[in-house]
């Protein structure tokens, strides 16, 4: 029974793993990709909302609801910023649940060309399971011919939850440019290795490292476009985001519309099948940034998905900044 119980864990725990935490639109979730870019925003404050379905069509689906927040200290000198990030991840028949709550912080440094930054998040993770309606063999009543719930499993050692302090960083570099900006960053989560085993044993969860460069480019017509290519691995599972939108800006809108996108981004891997298409919408009112993506899988999975992966909802408020940025001294004129 040991050996089965473990298996399920084992499966469970390689989905987890080889998934981790991310997001398809990657843009609308600065927080949870990178540290370095809290606070890398125009504005006070800033507010991220996010929501992921996954799998729905072969069984019960992940899902993933992430909620973040982030500030400018100007109370200090030099270029701080802090947040919160909050993650709800669901996987799973047996409600593997992971809740986390880290605290960002980042300092940036302006040079004439550019901006860096730096930052870490320090945060806490709780594990658990839910063996609810979950039947195994040793559960078989001979008896009355069913399974019997009821009746106790022979494992031992094993803790339905567990915890462990988690540590994420990284960097981020942003240029403007003359019709646009690009912006480049690098981080690593898990930078500690935690133990996450519900057993006695240790299983020491992996680093993830991400590295990603976006161009944005304005054109004349009110047409611009926003490309990003993102590589995430993790110890031997890699992945591949590319892609980008196309978009129009929007003057005079009645509703205070400013703009609208269409999106399309490839996930792949380096030594792996192919995994799906990003297809995406976003749109821009007042200070909101709004976006909705689908994920149609077309890896050797598609056969039991029907080509239906990932649906995925994001949400920005950006306050608009209060910092004097020009100074004007007055002049009399002799």
């Amino acid at each position: 029974m040991r050996y089965i119980f473990s298996f399920a864990f084992v499966l469970c725990a390689f989905l987890a793993k080889s998934q981790d935490l991310h997001f398809s639109l990657a843009d609308y979730s600065p927080l949870t990709l990178n540290a370095g870019e809290t606070g890398l925003f125009d504005g006070d404050w800033r507010v991220t909302g996010n929501y992921r379905q996954q799998w729905k069509s072969i069984g019960q689906p992940f899902q993933t609801i992430a909620a973040a927040y982030d500030q400018q200290i100007y109370a200090l000198p030099g270029q701080f910023s802090a947040g919160l990030v909050v993650v709800n991840d669901q996987s799973g028949a047996i409600d593997l649940i992971n809740n986390r709550v880290y605290l960002s912080m980042a300092y940036a440094h302006n040079t004439p060309l550019w901006t860096f930054s730096a930052g870490i998040q320090p945060g806490f993770v709780i594990k658990s399971y839910n063996l609810n309606g979950t039947s195994f063999p040793e559960q078989y009543n001979d008896n009355i011919g069913i399974y019997d719930p009821s009746l106790p499993l022979s494992e031992s050692n094993l803790s339905n939850q567990t915890n462990y302090f988690d540590l994420n960083a990284g960097l981020a570099a942003e240029r403007k440019l003359k019709s646009g900006s690009i912006k480049a960053g690098f981080s690593v989560q898990h930078l500690n290795a935690p133990n996450v085993s519900f057993f006695d044993n240790k299983d020491q969860l992996a680093q993830r490292f991400n590295s990603y460069v976006k161009w944005n480019h304005d054109f004349k017509s009110d047409v611009f476009i926003r490309t990003m290519v993102l590589v995430s691995t993790l110890q031997k599972a890699q992945e591949l985001v590319f892609g980008g939108d196309v978009g129009l800006y929007v003057s005079d809108s009645p509703n205070g519309v400013k703009e609208i996108s269409l999106g399309m981004d490839l996930r792949n891997g380096f030594n792996r099948n192919a995994d799906a298409y990003i297809l995406s919408l976003g749109v821009v009112i007042s200070d909101f940034r709004a976006a909705l993506a689908y994920d149609v899988n077309y890896s050797n999975l598609n056969q039991a998905t029907n080509n239906r992966g990932a649906i995925e909802f994001s949400l920005i408020y950006i306050s608009p900044s209060t910092a004097i940025k020009h100074i004007t001294i007055p002049c009399d004129r002799y």
